[in-house]
């Protein structure tokens, strides 16, 4: 059974990291569900994951098992958001 992941904001690193998933570990991983506003961007990240279904609003679906959310730190910092950060040498 494959890790079934949804993405919070389909921005160009969310679709790099959706990328990442197929590429580096589709044999255990899955884009199963996308959560973004932008039409355009949810159409790009349709390729590199075709059946991930929709969302508009951020929720828990049951076709998920972890969620990454991918957004810009500092704008979500000016928003007064949480944000943690990974980084790796």
């Amino acid at each position: 059974m494959k890790l079934r992941i949804g993405f919070i904001r389909l921005g160009a690193m969310g679709l790099s990291h959706a990328k990442d998933i197929n590429r580096v570990c589709g044999d255990k991983a899955e884009v199963t569900a996308l959560c973004g506003t932008s039409d355009a961007n949810f159409q790009a990240a349709t390729e590199v994951a075709p059946s991930a279904k929709r969302f508009k609003e951020p929720t828990k679906p049951n076709c998920i098992d972890g969620t990454l959310l991918a957004i810009a730190a500092e704008r979500a910092i000016k928003r007064g958001e949480v944000v943690t950060v990974e980084s790796g040498n």
